[in-house]
């Protein structure tokens, strides 16, 4: 832990763990010495912005000189704080801001600017952690009139966020998606097609660390017919390099794909079994890639191996369509691999 002296005040000490301010140190001479036994019922915080003034959950520590007190969830940064003792408020403390850069939107995904109406899935990728439970307050979508659209997207608990929670997962509703279910007879997809759209990431949304976005971002979409149809492997067309060389093979595929499952769902693999280490890339807004090998080609047979979980925009993946009809297609593929042969000269 780092610490650094509190803003207004030099009886308590903030102290910082990751990042974030995990605990605060007051020294008895403000609120006087306390037992361990009573210090709950004597001592409580509260956020400055709470009218009901809910206690704040957390533990005590005390010491010689002082006590330390530990929020269950550490203390949110832009935010107040108060101080009782004995129903009496002491003070009052601040949470600053980090210095740095503020959080920005780097992309929202589909990368393609004309969409199905069955589009499923969009991504909002930001350029740093993000605070979570926002997106249903800090995510909206209008139509070319302007109106607010509501329940496009499922709401989730937890959302779906990536790891390092940079990169958000929204699902349309896929029961107003998929023809003949109660919500889509009722309601309809949530997007129609030959309309424009506008999806707008409120720059109220606070970075982990607290600090907001400079500005709204937006971006608009035009939608087109239904898409019903799975990836075609068959259909891609492969750019190769020359042996001895480290440049990338390039592949176009029939339609645009589901950018994060990209990197996950295409490898490259030597007649002899080896599988060749390397970097997949999506390029042209998610209607190609490139593998760009860890060292230059030998040549030689190679296969392009391609996960069936890999899905287009609107969750048709390589073995069968998201919205499918049971009773007049086919028995859908239970292959868990597709390969697409080729020779390095």
């Amino acid at each position: 832990m780092g610490c650094t002296t509190c803003y207004q005040e030099p009886r308590w000490t903030i102290e910082w763990k990751d990042g974030k301010a995990a605990s605060i140190d007051i020294d008895y001479n403000w609120v006087g010495r306390i037992d361990k036994d009573s210090i709950t019922q004597v001592i409580r915080f509260v956020s400055a912005e709470d009218p009901a003034q809910t206690p704040i959950l957390g533990t005590y520590t005390l010491k010689d000189r002082s006590f330390l007190f530990e929020p269950l969830i550490p203390f949110t940064r832009g935010m107040s704080y108060e101080v009782y003792a004995h129903d009496k408020k002491i003070g009052t403390f601040n949470i600053g801001f980090e210095t740095g850069p503020l959080p920005v939107v780097k992309a929202i995904y589909p990368g393609v600017d004309t969409v199905p109406e069955n589009l499923l899935k969009t991504y909002i990728e930001f350029s740093q952690p993000m605070s979570e439970g926002r997106s249903k307050d800090c995510i909206s979508i209008t139509n070319e009139k302007g109106d607010t659209l509501r329940d496009v997207f499922l709401d989730l608990q937890p959302e779906l966020w990536s790891e390092n929670r940079t990169v958000l997962t929204l699902w349309l509703d896929p029961g107003r998606i998929k023809r003949d279910l109660q919500p889509n007879l009722k309601l309809g997809t949530p997007l129609r097609a030959n309309h424009k759209y506008k999806i707008t990431v409120s720059a109220r949304w606070p970075a982990a660390q607290g600090r907001s976005m400079e500005k709204d971002f937006s971006r608009t979409l035009v939608t087109t017919m239904r898409n019903e149809t799975s990836p075609d492997p068959s259909q891609w067309k492969l750019v190769l390099p020359a042996a001895a060389s480290v440049e990338p093979v390039w592949i176009s595929f029939d339609k645009p794909l589901d950018h994060f499952l990209l990197g996950d769902a295409l490898y490259i693999r030597h007649a002899s079994g080896e599988w060749i280490k390397g970097k997949i890339t999506a390029v042209n807004k998610d209607r190609g890639a490139r593998f760009t090998p860890a060292q230059a080609w030998v040549a030689g047979n190679y296969n392009m191996v391609i996960a069936s979980k890999l899905e287009d925009l609107c969750g048709n993946n390589i073995n069968r369509p998201f919205d499918r009809d049971v009773t007049k297609t086919k028995t859908p593929s239970q292959q868990e691999y597709h390969t697409i042969p080729f020779t390095i000269k």
